[in-house]
């Protein structure tokens, strides 16, 4: 509301007043202007200097008004001296550090401030990693004791079951260990292994050692190309492995009658029985005795739905090859386990002539258990092909190809004989 009694100063008195008025205003502008922050302590940089602010203008007589909501002036390259940069805590790099050793103290740059590196640079810079490739010192990983035993223990008794028999008389030896042979004359081929399954599903009868054992009736020391090759000497007929597209097409080939053979221990040789009658101790040597068996592999063959043997023949597919794309080296790819099948496997040596499923929940064949001697029982395995029907009558062989081998066929190698001798005293 308008005060009628307010007067208006004199000139004089309106003079002083403009005169505070004006310093005032100029002492609150110096006051708000931005102080630069002074550097990184560090012994060889001296302080950032700052020109001291502007004094006030000389008064004049009709002064610019100062606009209070425009922003305080910026001091300008002129009002600072450069600053020298600091190096970030943390830098991203786009190439990994150089190596140092691990002893090496990191570097410290010249503002006396020490580069801390990121996670994924501590990462790069460590030396030893237990990635697959790495190279890694023996002695970084131990065995347990018992389990070191264990497999030494296998390993010894394996070696044991390979030379439990020796040489098929007649028979010619192929490759460099005792496992393999070829009878020209009679037309046999003769292979060693051990019964390595009696419960189960199925995919194949025999296959490698060190293959598909967990699988397999029968493992032999053989390799699926050696068999393959023993075969073709003996003057079989390989034919073609199983296809299903467009269609199912079954495997074809020579037919091939397998025999297994194998000598009933000694009772000094016999191991205990543990549960589900498997054996339990490795360690006890297998003594053959004099008691031999032969008998139609497809025996040991069980359907599980019926619960009968397997009745149909093997016929020699001769499995494939492949190429390795790194060497442009080929391989045979029964080599890797398939070598004697009862599920139907373009890669299988010897196949069953009509559609059995290899899909794990889809098998049909099991071990025929009740037919089978004990788990790492050595047995040598022969096999016949038999003949190729044709219009003309077949030419005369010296041992008819139905004829299972006799007790000949499995002789007793030399060192287990005579502890099969004193095992009967």
């Amino acid at each position: 509301m308008h005060n009628p009694e307010f007067t208006i100063p004199s000139a004089a008195y309106r003079g002083v007043l403009v005169c505070l008025a004006i310093c005032f205003c100029s002492a609150f502008v110096t006051g708000c202007q931005p102080q630069p922050e002074p550097p990184s302590p560090a012994p060889e940089t001296a302080p950032a200097a700052v020109e001291p602010a502007a004094t006030a203008p000389p008064e004049v007589s009709n002064p610019p008004q100062a606009d209070a909501s425009a922003p305080p002036p910026r001091p300008t390259a002129a009002d600072t001296v450069e600053q020298p940069q600091t190096a970030p805590k943390e830098t991203l790099r786009l190439q990994p550090p150089p190596a140092r050793e691990k002893n090496d103290a990191p570097s410290t740059p010249s503002n006396g401030t020490i580069d801390i590196e990121s996670p994924a640079e501590q990462a790069a810079d460590t030396t030893e990693s237990p990635n697959a490739g790495d190279t890694m010192e023996e002695d970084d990983y131990e065995i347990d004791p018992e389990i070191l035993a264990h497999i030494k223990a296998q390993e010894r008794a394996i070696r044991r079951i390979a030379d439990t028999y020796a040489a098929p008389p007649g028979a010619k030896q192929l490759g460099k260990q005792a496992d393999l042979w070829v009878d020209m004359k009679a037309k046999r081929v003769y292979i060693d292994g051990y019964v390595a399954m009696r419960r189960g599903p199925l995919e194949m009868f025999a296959c490698p050692v060190g293959t598909k054992e967990h699988e397999s009736v029968v493992a032999v020391f053989a390799k699926s190309s050696e068999v393959h090759a023993a075969l073709l000497a003996i003057g079989a007929q390989s034919g073609t492995p199983v296809r299903w597209n467009p269609e199912f097409l079954p495997p074809t080939g020579q037919t091939i009658t397998v025999w297994a053979t194998w000598r009933s221990p000694e009772p000094s040789s016999v191991p205990e029985k543990a549960d589900e009658e498997e054996p339990s101790n490795a360690e006890v040597e297998f003594v053959p005795g004099e008691e031999f068996h032969a008998v139609d592999a497809r025996e040991w063959v069980r359907n599980m739905k019926t619960k009968t043997q397997l009745d149909e023949p093997w016929v020699f597919a001769g499995s494939t090859f492949w190429s390795d794309p790194e060497d442009n080296v080929e391989h045979y790819s029964a080599d890797a386990g398939d070598m004697i099948c009862v599920s139907n496997f373009s890669s299988a040596m010897l196949d069953v002539p009509f559609n059995s499923s290899a899909d794990a929940g889809n098998l049909l064949f099991e071990p025929f258990s009740e037919n089978i001697p004990e788990r790492g029982t050595p047995v040598r395995l022969v096999l016949v092909p038999q003949s190729i029907p044709s219009d003309e009558p077949p030419a005369a062989l010296p041992v008819d190809p139905t004829t299972p081998p006799d007790k000949s066929m499995l002789p007793i190698a030399n060192h287990a004989a005579p502890k099969a001798a004193d095992a009967k005293e």
